[in-house]
């Protein structure tokens, strides 16, 4: 299926998004299934993990990704022309430090194993535990793993804590997984987008119009409608109602005011974290070049109305 949706099956020009799972992709999924894109020509495409998302947008296979906006700016280093045309959200406890029972204390992680995605926001993420926690880069063994693999790793017992995020969080904590730390003790730091090609935009402006106000339309659904919105998206991520809106407790989802403080104007917020971020990517070693980013947040696509 997947493939079909990649070759546009019959469609010449279908505006193809692509998505792995994490709980503020859902709304895109939810205007899809109740109707609100229209027949405007929108393929949503789920992949395993952002690492698919972003081949496949180095391949020209997608239009556009639900991304974080350091894999965003990665694309952008490697010559990916995107465009930020919406931030979905800012992780505000839904990215965690998740360890076996019987570790207690950020401080008991030394001389043990911890699976990280090899990322800037687990470069964050692991930058912050360790002072948190005072410990150094060499105080414990790291274990680079992709997000499809943190679960698994975690339940073998290859790894005694993972850095990780929802929906795989609640999972393992359910599991009986102790959180030790997360990302409300770092604010504004982790931010979901949704990035678009700049060829696209320019190609297909009616369709990514459709798109946002879709999406737009399903958060209004959401805030109206919490308990039967979570109940239709729930199941795709493997959780139930409960859990989903548990989860979206531990992140911000800007609204439609929001993202224009995000995205518009000369005092737009977005261009300012991605030079914090660009920054710190550049130090880690996990970009080569600095990409311009004047251009990165466009507000053109924003419906007027939710």
């Amino acid at each position: 299926m997947t493939a079909c949706l990649l070759s546009a099956c019959g469609d010449p020009s279908p505006l193809r998004i692509g998505s792995n799972q994490w709980p503020a992709y859902e709304p895109l999924y939810l205007a899809r299934d109740a109707g609100l894109y229209g027949d405007a020509g929108i393929r949503l495409i789920e992949m395993p993990s952002a690492s698919d998302v972003m081949q496949h947008l180095r391949l020209d296979n997608l239009e556009g990704g639900a991304l974080t906006l350091d894999e965003t700016l990665t694309l952008l280093s490697e010559g990916v022309d995107l465009a930020v045309v919406a931030v979905l959200d800012v992780s505000n406890g839904a990215d965690a430090l998740i360890a076996r029972p019987g570790i207690e204390r950020l401080d008991q992680l030394r001389g043990k194993r911890l699976g990280v995605e090899l990322s800037a926001v687990g470069a964050l993420m692991l930058d912050a535990v360790l002072r948190a926690a005072r410990l150094g880069p060499g105080d414990l063994t790291t274990v680079p793993l992709t997000v499809d693999e943190h679960a698994k790793a975690f339940e073998a017992g290859r790894v005694d804590a993972v850095i990780t995020f929802e929906p795989t969080r609640s999972r393992l904590i359910e599991a009986g997984g102790r959180q030790l730390f997360d990302s409300r003790r770092i604010p504004g730091r982790i931010i979901d987008v949704l990035a678009i090609r700049r060829e696209a935009i320019e190609r297909q402006p009616g369709r990514v119009r459709a798109l946002l106000r879709g999406y737009f339309a399903a958060r209004s659904l959401l805030r109206a409608e919490p308990g039967r919105s979570a109940a239709r998206m729930a199941p795709r991520l493997g959780l139930d109602a409960r859990q989903l809106l548990n989860a979206y407790a531990g992140m911000r989802l800007p609204d439609l005011a929001g993202n224009r403080r995000w995205l518009k104007g000369p005092k737009a917020r977005l261009p300012a974290v991605a030079r914090r971020l660009l920054a710190l990517m550049h130090r880690q070693g996990l970009i080569d070049r600095m990409p311009s980013i004047e251009a990165l947040a466009d507000a053109r696509w924003l419906p007027e109305t939710p």
